[in-house]
């Protein structure tokens, strides 16, 4: 499983800010992080991106070209 922390976020979301990444995280339907460490909370990576796919489809389209 490979983890992924909220400036990892930051990338697959396009280069958002820190502050609209932490907004996305905390949209109904975004998957829970698997822990919270004293850096912050941090993510499966698979989870993200599964979620990247239903949600920001533009985004992944970018990512893709």
């Amino acid at each position: 499983m490979a983890l992924v922390s909220i400036g990892d976020l930051r990338r697959m979301f396009g280069g958002v800010g820190a502050a609209r990444a932490d907004q996305l995280t905390r949209r109904p339907g975004f998957p829970e992080p698997v822990a919270t460490l004293p850096s912050g909370r941090i993510w499966d990576e698979d989870q993200v991106a599964e979620w990247i796919k239903k949600n920001r489809p533009t985004q992944r389209d970018a990512d893709e070209s």
